[in-house]
Order: C-alpha cells, then structure tokens, then sequence
C-alpha cells in the first residue's frame, strides 16, 4: 500500500499543470484573445448611471471566421448581429441595416477589442483576486498617464480570462459605466450560432451613400498626445425632406476613442454646447455656416479642445 501511495504522489507530481498567468500584460492579452477565439455566451448587466440594462452576448468561431449576436433582454426586442464582416441591426422599432465591421461595439466595455501592447499611455496595475459571478477573477487597473482620458478597472477569469466585470471612471473618479456578467457559458467545440447566423437572411450593406477613408478638406489641429487617426469618411443623409452631407474622422488611442463630425449647416443655438449620454460626451461647435461634432469616451474639456482646433485646408 505504501508503495502505490509513493506511486500516485510521483504520477501527480509529474501531470502538466496549467501556468498562472500573474504579469497584468500577459493577463490582459490572454483576454483579449480568449474574446476572439473562444466561443461563449455571457448574461450581463450594463449600468450607465441609473440606467440599467440586461444583455446577452453570444460569440463564436469556425475557420477563423467570427460571428456573434448582441441581443437585448429588456423592454422591444433588438439585436446585433456579426457575419462575414458585416454588422447587422435588426428591431421592431427601426428599419433593419447593416454596415461593414468587424467587430460588434455597442453595449461592450471597449477592453473587449483593445490591443493592451500598444496602449503606451497607460499603466496596468494588479490589484489581487476577487470573486464574480461564481468565478475567481484577476483584478488589474489601467490608468491613463495624463487626464486626457478615463481608467478602468478589471475583473478577468482566472480560468478562461474572460472578462466578468469592468468599471470605467472619469478623471474625477465618478463612475461612468459598469459591466457585470451574471453568468458565462463556456463551449469550444460546435457552436448552435453558426448555423443559426448563416442561414438567417440579414439586409445588404448599404454603401451607395459613403465613402470611406475618402480624403477630406479639413483637419483636426490637436490631439491628445496618443491618439492617432483611424478612418474617415463622407455620408449624405436624410433630414426633414431634403439631405445632408456629414464628413467624419474617427480617432483612437487603442482603447479610448473619439469621432469628430463635420456638419454642412450650422445652428449658432448650438454653439459649444456640451451633452452626456451614457458614457460619451458629446460637444458642438459652429464654425462658420457649418457644426463641428465631437463625441467620444474622453474628457469634455479634451473633446472642446479638439473642436475649436478644427480648420479648412487652403
């Protein structure tokens, strides 16, 4: 007996045992990719001061090909669909879209889609273990280098590295907007939403009215330092009876990001005004006939900054 006791104790000894990730880089990252390549359903809550939404999000992979569904549980149904790069928004309180993207990036914390090695403006601090949702979490806070952009704190499983919960805060600490997963399922083999999305029939992107990455004749004089442009693009859309063209460049620092409009006409009313909603600051700002629009997750004093440094190229 004693023998097969030395026995178990060697063979157990000798079993490959999965290594903790502890660097918060490393934790960060195995997050970021366990978004992309695992499939998994989360049940979770989004709070945006007092309002409180209930959401499921369902995400999947074949041949690295990504699909997901966003799907509402409160109140008229709405849902998000991704397929064959493309972004497909169907409710019963609007007419069904879609748009190019790769990426669903309504009602998610932005840390779902960051690439944490190139945010060279942050610092990433571990702050132990927690417990959410059933689960052990590794908790880590990304704070900003300067106060041209928020914080975040994070709880990542420290079995799947799925995130269970995120807190964004402004530079005045107030919290901005909370998520929390009530519960995760975790599948990587075959997935149900593959063959659900693939036969489902979703509308045709629309790409009659925009253009995208178009060069356009007016510039952002200052940025944050950090923040580079991403895309630009002209549309023309519908308003009252007639249409309107809007330009936009979006920009982002690989996780804070921020879109700056360019609206043909103005309304002097609405000059420098500043509005909230949810977690974005929104600020307008008239520039001779026509309205500068600066919306994104960044500080209000940063988005007037950037506002009133637009110009026209000669």
């Amino acid at each position: 007996m004693k023998k097969f006791i030395l026995f178990c104790l060697t063979f157990l000894f000798v079993l490959p045992v999965k290594a903790e990730l502890t660097h918060p880089i490393d934790l960060l990252n195995a997050m970021m990719e366990a978004h992309k390549n695992r499939n998994y359903e989360l049940h979770y809550i989004l709070q945006h001061s007092d309002n409180i939404k209930s959401m499921k999000y369902h995400h999947a992979l074949e041949n690295n090909h990504e699909f997901a569904q966003l799907l509402s549980l409160d109140n008229a149904y709405e849902t998000i669909l991704l397929r064959n790069n493309a972004i497909s928004y169907l409710g019963f309180n609007f007419t069904p879209f879609s748009l190019k993207g790769t990426k669903i990036l309504d009602a998610l914390p932005a840390v779902f889609h960051a690439n944490f090695n190139e945010l060279n403006h942050y610092d990433f601090v571990p702050l132990g273990k927690s417990r959410v949702a059933d689960r052990i979490a590794n908790v880590i806070k990304i704070v900003p280098s300067d106060d041209t952009r928020f914080s975040y704190t994070l709880w990542i499983d420290e079995q799947n590295y799925l995130l269970l919960k995120s807190e964004l805060f402004d530079n005045q600490n107030t919290l901005l907007e909370q998520f929390r997963v009530i519960e995760q399922r975790v599948n990587d083999q075959f997935d149900n939403l593959i063959p659900q999305l693939k036969t489902m029939l979703l509308p045709p992107v629309n790409t009659q009215n925009s253009l995208v990455n178009t060069p356009l004749a007016w510039q952002v004089n200052w940025l944050p330092v950090g923040f580079k442009p991403i895309s630009s693009s002209r549309q023309v859309i519908p308003v009252g009876q007639g249409q309107e063209e809007v330009e936009s460049q979006l920009f982002s620092d690989g996780l804070s990001t921020f879109t700056v409009y360019l609206r043909s006409q103005g309304d002097e009313a609405f000059n420098n005004q500043f509005a909230r909603q949810e977690k974005l600051i929104l600020f307008t700002h008239v520039l001779g006939n026509r309205e500068v629009v600066v919306i994104g997750d960044i500080p209000m004093s940063v988005a007037e900054r950037i506002a009133q440094s637009v110009v026209f190229q000669q």
